[in-house]
């Protein structure tokens, strides 16, 4: 795919290449208007654009094209449970199984936080001292080992 320099011609109001940009602004400048002569100004618009089927296309319109409207989710397709053998057939049904069997859907847990022990990184970093470090490094492990107070 070969890429190509874009540039947004101000007179004309449309995105042109580089090429068609240097070959009006030459045309303009060899029939550059008087002094005092009325030029006619357009408003620019600003954005970001992309080219999709050959055209360009603000990608504001393309978000505004599918980001609303109704979504549909599939329900869940039936499975046979390992661990009473039935067959569990809907989100419901899947529901009501894990509460009455006591499991747990992996995946849509929340995780804990947990906080790191100061002395538990002790080991590492005496380690890290022992096999050699760049001075920046070292620098850095000099100030963790005095806030953990080593």
């Amino acid at each position: 795919m070969s890429r190509e320099t874009w540039i947004w011609d101000r007179v004309a109001c449309e995105l042109v290449s580089r090429e068609e940009y240097e070959r009006r602004r030459d045309e303009r400048a060899r029939g550059a208007p008087r002094a005092g002569a009325r030029i006619k100004v357009r408003r620019v618009t600003r954005g970001r654009w992309v080219f999709r089927d050959g055209k360009l296309v603000e990608i504001s319109a393309l978000e505004r094209k599918g980001g609303s409207g109704l979504q549909i989710i599939r329900d869940v397709e039936p499975y046979k449970s390992i661990v009473t053998g039935e067959v569990v057939g809907g989100r419901r049904q899947h529901r009501e199984h894990l509460k009455r069997t006591g499991c747990v859907e992996l995946g849509n847990e929340m995780p804990r936080p947990r906080a790191v022990e100061p002395g538990a990184v002790a080991p590492d970093l005496r380690r890290a001292m022992e096999t050699g470090m760049t001075p920046e490094v070292r620098h850095a492990v000099e100030r963790a080992k005095r806030a953990i107070g080593d």
